[in-house]
């Protein structure tokens, strides 16, 4: 029994068939040139269908029936011409004559010898007749002139190939008698005559095929089932070679017709499958390979075996033994028309091995694999494909990726594929690339070599160091691949000069770089799997941020903070500026002008011949005590305005300043500070030497104006102003300063701003909580030397008040503290601040202990801030009200203030409620409980609130309660009233006009109360006595008799003498001038419309 071969090998001949089929002409007869009788429809055989037919019969033994075609033009030499026909079917003629020798053995061994057969004639002529070729018999068949084949339908041809040109064709049909008796009648269809031209140049099927064998008689069961399966365009149907039990040197063939001009470029795919048995007994060199040109002459033979070419085609054989369909791909390089594939038996064969032949076709393509190189462990590389060449149009391809030397396990699919790079070492992949349509396949390989990962140095963060003098965060590598062996240090980028640190983390700290001076290089040294070492040589670098002021320009652009600045040349920029510390040296002249700030974190360092100062108005701001400064500044300080014989308080921003020194041109008996008079008992200002005393710190000193300043027009007639132009010149103070604080007598000290910036009030309030005393504010010496004014201005956390002396010269008024009234009372209270160099007076807490100092600290300094520079821009959550009432008359004017807070108590609040300091001819206060306070504080407003008020004069006249100012809810019309409790009258001041009265001297402190409703007003009648008052004022007798009209005045003398008379007055005041009366007591009665009261005054 036949063995059967269910796996498969294929060879596969590609090109693009649409394309070669658009390049080819068939060639057709043009006319039937004659025929014999009992043929039908001649012109069907070359009308163009393959379905019509001519039909040539025949009787045995007695007559040959024919038709004879002619072309227009003569048939080219070599030239397959092909005539499709069938002949009888019960005599299989045409199917024996497909199997060349062996048909020609069976059907006339067979058929002739028995019953006789069919046997069909071609005859090639001239056009004018003339026989060029004649085969009548059945042996004339199987040869490269004449045979039979078939295409891929199944249907039968006859190829006649000559080398002679012709334009006729006869076409005979004859019946033998065979030996057993004569045969019946046979028909012979003939459906198609043509040849082709032309050249194919895509890819192609074959369009005809037929076989043969050799040494038939030893074919006991040789077949060759199926052969039009080899060529039908279907990659799974095949033809079957099988030997039989043959003898050696016997074979049997299938050949391969292709149609049109050939190129010698085509290439040609056998789809084939091999019994695994010839491969395991190595004779797959019989199956051989021939192909033959026009002139039918061999043009290449190769076998199997060389076609496998291993070991390169190893993948291929795999196939093989595995008994799957292979593809194997032959270039002849020569004009092919036919190819020829044959199964040699090389040993005798007791059992019956099959070739299968699933499809030869002509098509190509060329394959490249991409992808090769170097890589390192753990990449992922990507192999690819590139398809070239090919002469398919619209093919798709499937892929196979596979590890040479491997297990053939596919691993991967795709046109691409990424590599497995877990282990080092060479390797190479192959890729089949099959194209989907015409089963051409091809491989390439591809090589990659894995290698271990080199080691990679990496980046170092640079360091600038800002305002500290080491590193505050870690130099860390980054990016590295590897592992850190040491770090190495160098004071230069060349590392000329290294030192290795043994560390072998990623990161050095601060305290492992061991910085002492900067600039610092350092870099990590990095290694793994083997490799040289490799160094960072990207960041390392510590340094300092500095930059340098040569006279011009920055050497490292404008400081900030954190920028330590050096000048070595003159500077004197209009900017504020910023640094971590500032060195001057190399004679530098460095001048900070008026209005702006020199900001250091630490400190301030001047080396000697060169020189630091700042002008009027100029702020050095430092935010920290840790460094000490070295070397002296010059701090220039201008005074306000003021006129001969002014006194200012001051104090000083550094050390070891002298007093005679800082105002030269003040008599050293004008120069004081504040202390206890033990004698006189009671605190005051104290002289001192100034020739022997320089600036205590944070001391405050009062220090008057020269008598004598001709060059100033009009200061030594009192009426010119001028500047003291203070220079302060030592060391500067920085950090925190302390003064210590009186704690007799009323606790008075003297303290001043011992900074060169201004420091902030409520940071000094804050600070010094436990040592001022509640109620307390901070008091300031007013500028204008007049005694009738009070001596002091009044700053508390809320407000401010000050005293002026009235009815001077034009402007005067502004000497006594009015000058800084809108920066305090208009500006954010947040940001009111104290200059430099001012002084002020503070009491000390009666539970400050033993030893109170006052404190003054970094916090509490503040740049930029210049007099009234900071206006109110934003409100705190704490929404104060205030309003600010003055006292005018006698030339004077003195203020008191009510500040309505949610934060304020009745109670004596710390640094918000003010005590008054009483002085000077008038004082104006508001009571709470038994307190006299200039400022007082007082919960949220409610506008049923009530303000006793007390006041003093030293002359009895007319004076007015006036509104200075005004805030909060006082500015949105809440109106504000005086009660007048001796008149029993309430008038409103809050338009500017102020409510005036007439007061003999003395203090009162029931008269008056601030009310914010006429409801408040009581409505009994004060009486007569009260009402009526009566005072002396330059000689003239003054009488006020308050809401009650008098009709006359008497004027007795003790004796009860009548001095004066008056009557029909009519009015509630009246003067009495020129009473020609000596110094005495006299009594004055007021005659009124509701009675008579007598007063007692001393004329």
């Amino acid at each position: 029994m036949r063995a059967k071969f269910p796996l498969k090998m294929t060879l596969l001949f590609c090109v693009f068939w649409l394309s070669a089929q658009a390049q080819l002409t068939t060639v057709r007869p043009a006319s039937v040139q004659s025929s014999s009788a009992s043929v039908t429809d001649g012109a069907n055989a070359f009308d163009a269908s393959t379905t019509t037919k001519a039909t040539l019969g025949s009787v045995s033994g007695t007559l040959v029936k024919f038709l004879e075609v002619q072309f227009a033009s003569d048939v080219p030499v070599n030239t397959p011409l092909y005539i499709q026909l069938e002949a009888d079917p019960s005599t299989n003629f045409l199917g024996g004559l497909l199997g060349g020798a062996l048909g020609n053995f069976l059907n006339g061994v067979i058929n002739f010898a028995t019953i006789g057969t069919q046997t069909v004639g071609v005859q090639a002529k001239t056009d004018t007749g003339t026989n060029v070729y004649n085969a009548t018999a059945s042996s004339s068949y199987g040869t490269d002139e004449l045979r039979v084949v078939t295409n891929g339908q199944g249907k039968h041809f006859i190829r006649l190939t000559l080398n002679n040109t012709y334009r006729r064709l006869r076409i005979t049909n004859t019946v033998t008698t065979g030996v057993l008796g004569g045969g019946a009648a046979k028909l012979l269809d003939v459906y198609d005559i043509h040849y082709v031209t032309g050249a194919t140049t895509g890819c192609s099927t074959a369009a005809f095929t037929s076989y043969d064998a050799y040494n038939v008689l030893g074919l006991a069961n040789t077949t060759l089932a199926n052969p039009q399966n080899a060529i039908d365009n279907n990659l799974t149907t095949y033809s079957n070679l099988s030997l039989g039990t043959l003898t050696v040197g016997e074979w049997v063939e299938q050949t391969i017709y292709f149609q049109g001009t050939a190129s010698v470029t085509d290439k040609f795919n056998l789809r084939v499958q091999v019994p695994p048995a010839l491969l395991a007994a190595n004779l797959i060199q019989g199956i051989t390979v021939t192909t033959y040109g026009v002139n039918g002459a061999a043009t290449y033979t190769t076998n199997l075996n060389t076609l496998l070419g291993l070991p390169v085609n190893a993948q291929v054989l795999g196939l093989l033994q595995n008994n799957q369909i292979a593809t194997l791909q032959i270039a002849p390089n020569a004009i092919v028309n036919r190819i020829t594939i044959r199964f040699n038996a090389l040993v005798a064969l007791s059992t019956a091995p099959a070739l299968r032949i699933y499809e030869v076709n002509k098509s190509n393509f060329d394959l490249a694999a991409t992808g090769a190189g170097t890589y390192y462990v753990g990449s992922t590389p990507t192999l690819g494909t590139t398809i070239t060449n090919t002469t398919c149009t619209g093919s798709t391809y499937s892929y196979a990726w596979t590890l040479d030397g491997g297990d053939g396990t596919v691993l991967g699919t795709g046109a691409t594929f990424t590599p497995p790079t877990t282990t080092t070492g060479t390797f190479t992949y192959n890729v089949t690339a099959i194209d989907n349509t015409w089963g051409t396949r091809k491989m390439a390989s591809v090589q990659i070599i894995v290698v271990a990962v080199p080691p990679t140095a990496g980046s170092l963060n640079n360091i600038v160091i800002e305002c500290t003098d080491v590193p505050v965060t870690n130099l860390t590598l980054t990016g590295n691949v590897g592992g850190v062996v040491r770090w190495e240090k160098a004071d230069n980028p060349a590392f000329t000069n290294k030192t290795n640190i043994n560390v072998t983390t990623t990161f050095l700290t601060p305290a492992q770089m061991n910085i002492t001076t900067t600039p610092a290089y350092f870099r990590a040294v990095v290694t793994q799997n083997g490799y040289p070492e490799v160094v960072t040589t990207t960041g390392g670098v510590v340094s300092k941020k500095e930059t340098t002021w040569d006279g011009s320009a920055w050497s490292n652009g404008t400081p900030d903070i954190g920028t330590t600045i050096y000048f070595t040349g003159n500077y004197s920029v209009a900017a504020n500026l910023n640094g971590c510390r500032a060195y001057v040296s190399n004679n530098a002249v460095v001048t900070i002008p008026s209005g702006h700030t020199l900001h250091l974190n630490k400190s301030l360092h001047v080396a000697a011949g060169s020189s630091f100062s700042l002008e009027n108005e100029a702020h050095l701001l430092q935010d920290t005590s840790a460094e000490a400064n070295t070397g002296n500044i010059t701090v220039t300080r201008a005074s306000s305005n003021l006129f001969r014989l002014d006194y200012t308080l001051w104090s000083s921003p550094v050390t070891g300043q002298n007093l005679k020194a800082f105002s030269p041109l003040t008599v050293n008996d004008r120069f004081y500070e504040y202390g206890f008079n033990a004698t006189a008992n009671e605190e005051q200002y104290l002289p001192i030497n100034p020739l022997t005393t320089s600036f205590a710190n944070a001391k405050g000193y009062l220090i008057r104006m020269p008598n004598d300043l001709p060059g100033v027009t009009g200061y030594n007639t009192g009426t010119g102003t001028t500047q003291h132009i203070g220079v302060f010149t030592g060391a500067v103070h920085n950090g925190t300063v302390t003064t210590p604080l009186s704690t007799i007598s009323e606790r008075y000290t003297a303290v001043g701003n011992p900074f060169p910036s201004a420091i902030n009030v409520h940071d000094f309030f804050t600070a010094n909580s436990s040592v001022i005393q509640s109620g307390s504010a901070l008091y300031f010496w007013r500028k204008k030397n007049n005694w009738n004014a009070t001596s002091y201005a009044t700053l508390t956390w809320d407000t401010y008040t000050y005293n002026h002396a009235l009815n001077g010269n034009a402007g005067e008024e502004q000497y006594g503290g009015m000058q800084w009234d809108s920066y305090f009372n208009d500006s954010d209270e947040a940001n009111w601040t104290i200059n430099i160099g001012q002084g002020f007076l503070i009491q000390t807490s009666t539970t400050a202990g033993a030893n109170p100092v006052a404190t003054f600290n970094t916090a509490m300094r503040r740049g930029n801030v210049h007099n009234n520079q900071f206006f109110r821009t934003a409100q705190d959550e704490d929404q104060k009200s205030r309003i600010w009432l003055s006292l005018q008359g006698a030339g004077m004017a003195t203020q008191a203030a009510l500040v309505y807070s949610s934060t304020a108590t009745m109670d004596i609040d710390y640094g918000r409620d003010a005590r008054a300091l009483l002085g000077g001819t008038s004082n104006l206060w508001s009571i709470l409980g038994e307190e006299k306070l200039v400022v007082q504080a007082r919960p949220s407003f409610v506008n049923t609130d009530v303000v006793p008020m007390g006041y003093n004069v030293d002359a009895a006249g007319e004076y007015s309660i006036v509104l200075h100012n005004a805030d909060g809810v006082f500015e949105q019309g809440q109106e504000i009233f005086i009660k007048d409790n001796l008149l029993g009258t309430i008038t409103s001041i809050s338009e500017g006009e102020g409510y005036t009265f007439t007061s003999p001297a003395g203090e009162f402190t029931s008269r008056f109360e601030v009310v914010y409703v006429t409801d408040a007003l009581g409505t009994n009648q004060p009486e007569l006595a009260n009402m009526v008052m009566v005072y002396q004022n330059n000689g003239a007798i003054n009488i006020t008799s308050g809401t009650a009209t008098m009709n006359g005045v008497t004027i007795y003398d003790v004796r009860g003498r009548k001095l004066y008379e008056q009557t029909g007055i009519n009015a509630t005041q009246t003067s009495i001038n020129n009473l020609n009366a000596a110094q005495q007591v006299l009594i004055v009665e007021i005659d009124t419309v509701n009675g008579k009261v007598s007063k007692k005054i001393v004329y």
